[in-house]
């Protein structure tokens, strides 16, 4: 109960003016000391008197029309950027365990170094069977299917992230345009489905590394700015 007061507390008090909140509750004093207060009566005394039922008054409106639903439509978009962008972080995470699965290699953390990225990407030929199966084509997909298949779901999340542009935070939108419109996406786009005669896909391990890099500074501002994942639990717990 205390944990949820001080949600609501955060969430809908702590969030208005603070300068416009002293006002209010200094007005409210006012009017409740009133008859104690001002003994007799005067012009002044009732101006001030009517001032502090304006500015009560003009407060109670703001917060309940204005603020309460800017809130709840900043909670909205809270939960749909949550969402998006622990997606982004799973596409990334899924190509990481990929690699952990077909090279047998381990790593601490949940972001390989590196050197153990080389290692793993030296161990997965670009045409071997990936873990992921397509239905429509009754087979595996190939490991360049798999990280194009991933590529494209991020890059599909992020337009949808851009449709909210007008309300995001600068700071977040860079970080999802950084991962969105890294090298190693360009690269994978530029080579498409031409044949390739490399024997693993070492030769995409420093692009690939700066994308992981590129969504764990998302992850680390989401653990921040989300707190805990959509399912409710944390952001490092999923990737480790």
């Amino acid at each position: 109960m205390t944990g949820q007061l001080k949600r609501l507390w955060s969430t809908y008090i702590a969030s208005v003016d603070r300068p416009l909140t002293v006002l209010f509750f200094i007005c409210v004093v006012i009017l409740l000391l009133h008859d104690f207060m001002f003994v007799g009566s005067s012009k002044l005394l009732d101006l001030i008197y009517e001032l502090c039922l304006a500015v009560v008054a003009s407060y109670i409106f703001y917060f309940i029309v204005v603020h309460l639903q800017r809130q709840r439509d900043k909670q909205n978009l809270h939960q749909f950027l949550n969402r998006k962008t622990f997606r982004i972080v799973q596409d990334a995470q899924h190509i990481v365990g990929g690699l952990r699965s077909a090279s047998g290699n381990d790593f601490e953390g949940g972001y390989p170094s590196l050197s153990d990225l080389q290692a793993m990407s030296m161990k997965v030929h670009p045409y071997a069977q990936a873990p992921l199966f397509f239905g429509d084509l009754g087979r595996n997909a190939n490991w360049m299917e798999y990280l194009v298949h991933f590529r494209k779901n991020t890059k599909e999340t992020a337009e949808s992230i851009y449709t909210k542009m007008p309300f995001l935070d600068s700071d977040y939108l860079k970080l999802v345009m950084d991962v969105e419109d890294c090298d190693y996406f360009l690269h994978l786009n530029d080579i498409g489905s031409a044949p390739l005669k490399n024997t693993d896909i070492s030769f995409l391990t420093d692009m690939l590394y700066d994308y992981l890099q590129k969504v764990k500074c998302l992850r680390d501002y989401a653990e921040r700015k989300f707190g805990d994942n959509p399912y409710g639990r944390p952001y490092k717990v999923e990737s480790a």
